[in-house]
């Protein structure tokens, strides 16, 4: 249930992510189609057939845009084909040039053109070869520019969605790891303790007790505490002083463990549970025939940050 409650932000955060990229597509277009009419809001009528006549580069821009957004960037530029995703866009950039004569063609003359005629028809004539062959080019790089745009958003995504699933996976990798610890020490721990305190009654009830005592306070611990994916650090300190207390009994009176642990004042620092258990219990194993084993945990205050 609590991994319901976790991933629940997530997919959330995703969903608000997929509309506000929608919103600021929406947003964008509607600027680049609407530039136009804004600009003459302050004249007495509005040159419709101009407006049709500007509105072919952003009518271009949009298609080329969301061809390459949509179809080419995923399939060739992600695809490792980058030859053809190259020649896809010179094509129909090339395309949408030469379609433009064809779309002005279909239009009536506007009235911005008919009063220029009405006016001095003789100053009228045709841009000379090397200005149309400019702004051709212009035009031709402005488009490849708005592919290069769709490129770089795309691959910005693709970046993002990677870096998300690796981190999901190293997190959900910790957590296997860590539920893993949880899973190898909690039973293992409950049978030697148990078993140690079965002993300690036949000669030492009054230790015995005391060693319930600790148990009862662990087991808690282990059963409630750590269901939460951080607790406190003096918890985790409180919890490694009982554990060690515990491990004490199975251990001969000629090994001495000392457990050593410094802490800042006031620290509200959060540690994943049960993370250190697995280096106490190390330590004694491995010295049975020492008679010292010393764990010394020194936490100073710029762990608060991490």
């Amino acid at each position: 249930m609590k991994k319901q409650s976790q991933m629940t932000p997530s997919g959330k955060n995703s969903l608000i992510e997929r509309h506000t990229e929608i919103i600021i597509h929406i947003c964008i277009w509607i600027y680049v189609f609407a530039s136009p009419l804004v600009f003459r809001l302050g004249k007495d009528s509005i040159d419709w057939i101009r407006y049709l006549q500007q509105l072919y580069f952003p009518i271009t821009s949009c298609v080329i845009f969301y061809l390459n957004y949509v179809w080419l960037v995923p399939k060739y530029a992600l695809g490792k084909k980058h030859n053809r995703f190259i020649v896809i866009n010179l094509a129909i950039v090339i395309l949408m040039i030469i379609g433009r004569d064809y779309y002005e063609a279909l239009l009536p003359p506007s009235e911005t053109m008919l009063r220029r005629l009405s006016h001095s028809p003789k100053h009228l004539k045709k841009p000379s070869p090397f200005v149309i062959t400019f702004m051709q080019v212009r035009n031709a790089v402005s488009l490849m520019f708005i592919a290069l745009v769709a490129l770089t958003i795309r691959l910005s995504l693709q970046w993002h969605k990677a870096e998300s699933a690796r981190r999901k996976a190293e997190f959900e990798r910790q957590e296997a790891e860590l539920q893993n610890i949880k899973n190898q020490i909690n039973p293992h721990f409950l049978l030697n303790t148990l078993n140690n305190i079965y002993a300690l009654t036949a000669f030492d009830a009054e230790r015995a007790q005391k060693a319930i005592q600790e148990l009862s306070q662990l087991l808690r611990y282990v059963l409630y505490e750590n269901q939460s994916a951080f607790v406190d650090l003096r918890k985790e300190a409180d919890f490694l002083k009982t554990y060690t207390a515990l491990m004490r009994i199975r251990l001969t009176d000629i090994v001495d463990v000392q457990l050593n642990i410094s802490l800042p004042k006031d620290t509200d620092v959060k540690v994943g549970p049960l993370i250190f258990i697995s280096l106490v219990e190390d330590l004694c194993n491995g010295q049975h025939t020492s008679s010292n084993v010393a764990m010394t945990f020194m936490f100073n205050s710029a762990s608060n940050d991490e």
